[in-house]
């Protein structure tokens, strides 16, 4: 179950596939949401008390319209049943905890997985939210209750490969440092193996796995917007 930001309604998930919004000071239920195929086994609001998430035994998560009842998306990407799922302060992200052991990070808005947490060796049964947003808790089957670092997990977002992209390419488009630097990556002599976007401070990252690199190689950051291949 869980109650709308404003106080006025209460949020429940049963077994009989069915998500139901009830009026918290009458008790009259005012909706359902059907299309589960499966137990529905977590539930929660958005902040904005817009949006009703539901993660389900069809190992699904599912963002509902409070105000319609209307399914505006399906999340698919565990393997087994989602158990609990949360938001984030601002709204951004969904958490989901699953049957898989898996935790997993939604982008709310376009429904995109975002990042995969690993570690738990048995079903993730609940998650849970910092109030400052930067903290993932999960707790599990295997006993344990988990603190992941979501500032540090989203720096990484969006990786996507440079192996095949020419030094030359690279040097065209690229500066390293704070962008005031004239200095180009490969005259460092280490090629980038990929390149991630880091939400926080909007720049691309490039990464390499030289490990005999300096740091400045190892993360150097990027002002500059990633060009089309």
């Amino acid at each position: 179950v869980a109650v709308t930001p404003n106080g006025k309604q209460i949020v429940s998930g049963s077994d009989d596939k069915t998500i139901k919004v009830w009026n918290l000071d009458s008790g009259k239920m005012e909706l359902t949401f059907e299309g589960h195929t499966n137990s529905v086994c977590g539930i929660a609001v958005t902040p904005s008390g817009k949006h009703v998430i539901s993660g389900g035994g069809d190992n699904t998560i599912k963002v509902w319209n409070l105000d319609t009842g209307n399914e505006e998306r399906t999340l698919k990407g565990h393997a087994s049943y989602v158990n609990a799922v949360s938001v984030t302060p601002n709204g951004k992200y969904i958490i989901s905890g699953s049957d898989d052991c898996t935790v997993k990070v939604w982008n709310l808005h376009t429904g995109k997985e975002e990042l995969t947490l690993e570690g738990h060796s048995n079903y993730v049964s609940g998650v849970a939210i910092s109030p400052n947003g930067k903290h993932v808790i999960s707790c599990s089957g295997d006993k344990t209750v988990k603190a992941w670092d979501l500032d540090t997990e989203l720096e990484d977002l969006g990786q996507e490969s440079l192996a095949g992209f020419p030094a030359a390419f690279i040097s065209q488009h690229f500066a390293v440092g704070d962008g005031s630097s004239s200095s180009v990556f490969p005259s460092m002599g280490c090629l980038p193996v990929s390149l991630g976007y880091n939400v926080n401070d909007n720049r691309y990252v490039l990464l390499s796995d030289d490990s005999t690199a300096p740091p400045l190689l190892r993360r150097a950051k990027w002002s500059s917007p990633l060009p089309n291949q």
